[in-house]
């Protein structure tokens, strides 16, 4: 009878060794405070001071919230599952954790991608003539429908497989596609969405920001 092993057993590699398991904590657990402390106040400052709720402070919030998902879900999940080699947390973690991690990268990249829009409208197209918070809030709430909605078949498929066929104990949570031209048309959309659109866009909007001189009070609201 073939007994199984870990995965960390049967493939051991430098990440297991206790000195880089006791250094991942540290930079971790580093990671963690910070991240968590400085974007909390972010928010809390916002929230507190209505004269810091601006347009700009609150696509800065909203970057700020998905900072806090990534923080709260990634790290302190990401260690654990380096150094074990297998998940632990269950099928419906694997879905839940792995598409809010994901809504976060969105939130993040398209909040950055809209503090840009906001620049350069306000610099170039129409000085002196803030976006109204509430459009800015209606704006928020799309980038997060469209964030979920982005997110939603790389939730559907998320699965706990098993690797019984090379004597591999435990579940993994991982992408299981139907085939390899579904996952890459996805994987290719997900690249334009993320990253090639938001950096064309932001491109463009600083280059016109930077080659623009607007008048000293513009300078002085943003």
């Amino acid at each position: 009878m073939v007994v199984c092993r870990s995965y960390a057993e049967k493939f051991p590699d430098p990440s297991n060794h206790p000195v880089t398991v006791a250094l991942f904590a540290v930079l971790y657990s580093f990671v963690f405070v910070i991240s968590l402390a400085g974007n909390l106040g972010v928010i809390y400052a916002t929230v507190r001071h209505r004269s810091l709720q601006t347009v700009q402070n609150i696509f800065i919030v909203n970057l700020a919230v998905s900072d806090v998902i990534l923080c709260m879900l990634s790290i302190p999940l990401t260690p654990v599952t380096h150094i074990a080699k297998q998940w632990y947390f269950g099928s419906m973690l694997c879905r839940v954790v792995g598409g809010i991690q994901a809504i976060g990268l969105f939130i993040g990249t398209f909040s950055l991608c809209a503090i840009a829009v906001d620049r350069y409208f306000r610099l170039v197209i129409a000085p002196g003539s803030p976006l109204r918070k509430v459009n800015a809030i209606r704006i928020t709430v799309l980038l997060w429908i469209i964030s979920i909605l982005v997110t939603l078949p790389y939730v559907y498929h998320m699965k706990m497989k098993k690797y019984p066929s090379i004597n591999v104990c435990g579940e993994f949570c991982t992408e299981k596609w139907p085939n390899v031209h579904s996952k890459r048309i996805y994987t290719l959309f997900v690249l334009a969405i993320q990253f090639v659109i938001p950096f064309t866009i932001m491109t463009i909007c600083y280059q016109a920001c930077c080659a623009t001189k607007p008048p000293q009070s513009v300078l002085i609201a943003i």
